[in-house]
């Protein structure tokens, strides 16, 4: 079995409880699901053609955690360098597809910049009211 070094792992809370892996070396993802404890047999398949326009921003990904929001809307935040600048994607799992890209500076995640280059990982924030 080869050694996992460049990923990132996904929490994704719409439907049925997932976890999704970024394998950044290959450019592939993988799927795991959390009620059949293994990974789906289809996988892992290319981050290409699969992630809506993040795709091009994966090899520069750093973290990402999903938000559920009030009407149990699932976002993931993906948090990625962009040329010397990090930036932050908000994809909508319900919709599967990106709502929108924000530069960090400019985004309701201002406060984490000075910590950016320090976050290896995040889960998940309930964000209800």
């Amino acid at each position: 079995m080869s050694k996992l070094k460049n990923f990132v792992a996904i929490d994704w809370r719409s439907g049925t409880d997932r976890i999704y892996f970024f394998l950044k070396d290959n450019d592939t993802y993988s799927r795991y699901d959390n009620g059949d404890e293994k990974i789906s047999d289809d996988y892992p398949q290319p981050i290409k053609g699969n992630w809506d326009r993040f795709d091009a921003h994966v090899k520069h990904l750093r973290f990402g955690f999903t938000q559920t929001l009030a009407g149990d809307k699932d976002i993931i935040w993906l948090f990625f360098n962009n040329g010397d600048k990090p930036w932050v994607c908000a994809y909508d799992q319900d919709k599967n597809k990106i709502d929108a890209f924000y530069n960090l500076s400019n985004s309701l995640w201002t406060p984490i910049l000075p910590y950016f280059e320090r976050i290896i990982a995040g889960t998940w924030l309930e964000a209800l009211g």
